[in-house]
């Protein structure tokens, strides 16, 4: 139990730093470029996982409360991803190894394959910025993850 809390632990933490990471690359897009991602997909991921999230639970929720959900989705994956992380390293493999390999199948399952799975909006509609914001962003949170997890491994052993 303490690898997967810990793990979760560094996951937030990891996830805070993504943000970060995404936000600086955002702001580095060119206008027509976030402009041509808008109109593909109104609100970016963490509405539409929001939007996605009340769904679910039948509830009615204002912009903001579905903002709030997709961020709190977004927080929980990446708490998953970490806690997987701690566990992987309690049995054995290499922090960095852990957090490289975590982030980049995070990217390869949730940016690109779930998003090719949907028929709306395909991942070719949105511009090439957004798919190496993706990268980026993973490769900070794996990187941000194993680096964590190198700190947290005293308490990941048995």
């Amino acid at each position: 139990m303490r690898r997967i809390v810990v793990g979760a632990a560094v996951g937030y933490a990891a996830n805070r730093c993504m943000d970060v990471a995404t936000s600086w690359f955002y702001d580095q897009q060119s206008d027509a470029s976030k402009a041509r991602e808008e109109e593909v997909f109104p609100g970016g991921a963490i509405v539409n996982g929001g939007r996605e999230v009340a769904r679910m639970l039948g509830i009615d929720a204002d912009e903001q409360r579905i903002e709030q959900l997709g961020i709190g989705a977004h927080r929980g994956m990446a708490m998953a991803y970490g806690a997987i992380g701690g566990m992987l390293v309690g049995f054995g493999m290499r922090p960095m190894r852990a957090g490289l390999i975590i982030g980049a199948l995070a990217f390869v399952l949730v940016d690109e394959a779930l998003n090719a799975v949907q028929l709306e909006p395909s991942p070719t509609d949105f511009p090439v910025e957004a798919h190496l914001r993706g990268v980026v962003g993973h490769v900070t949170y794996g990187a941000v993850l194993g680096a964590g997890l190198t700190l947290a491994r005293p308490f990941l052993r048995r």
